[in-house]
Formats: structure tokens, sequence, C-alpha cells
């Protein structure tokens, strides 16, 4: 995840969820391998420690989180908010009983959480 936004996403959870910590699983623009197919060596990783997280750990909300000027996934706003929209559906699937948060995160640090 581009360190602009660490915080600010890390910040939003906290109060969202009502928790003290945050554990992150970051990559350049994972939205788009978790939204085009199955996992592949890039994505397969991030989701074996989601799931570890919420097996071994306990985690009930998981957010996926996409980003205004991101380089990992150069695709526009409108792109990379259906690849977070369709990310987010596979992580259900994937994940049953599990809340997942998608965030769309601006350059101003403003943090969106898409409706389905």
């Amino acid at each position: 995840m581009d360190g602009r936004f660490t915080e600010t996403v890390t910040h939003f959870l906290r109060q969202r969820l009502n928790v003290d910590h945050v554990n992150l699983l970051t990559g350049p623009g994972p939205v788009a391998g978790f939204a085009d197919g199955e996992p592949d060596d890039y994505v397969a990783p991030i989701l074996r420690g989601v799931r570890l997280s919420v097996e071994s750990l306990g985690v009930r909300s998981v957010a996926i989180m996409a980003h205004q000027g991101c380089l990992g996934n150069p695709a526009d706003d409108a792109v990379q908010r259906r690849q977070l929209f369709k990310a987010s559906e596979k992580l259900e699937r994937e994940l049953p009983g599990v809340e997942i948060l998608p965030l769309w995160v601006k350059l101003d640090g403003a943090v969106e959480v898409l409706q389905r």
C-alpha cells in the first residue's frame, strides 16, 4: 500500500471497527489481481495472509483498499472502483461470514466505503 495512505486508512479502520490494532497486508494494486481472475503468484500470498488472520486471530472484518494515483494499478478511478467492487465480492465468497469493507481513498485522504 502506498505509504501516503497507511495512517489515514489505519485511523479510519480503528474508528469504524472500534479496534486498537489493524493488521496490514499490502502490495501494489492488488484489487486488479483479485478482480481479474484467480489469485496469481502476487495475490495468493495476500489471500493466505487474510485467511490466516481470520482463522487464527478471529478477525471478523477485512478491508480491501484502492486509491487514486496508484502506481501498481494505473487504471483510471472508474476502472479501479469497479475492480474494487468486484474484488470485494470475490473476498465475500472466499471468506463467508466476514465483513468485507471496500475502501476507496482519494488523494486528499478522504475514505469512502463503496456501497454494494
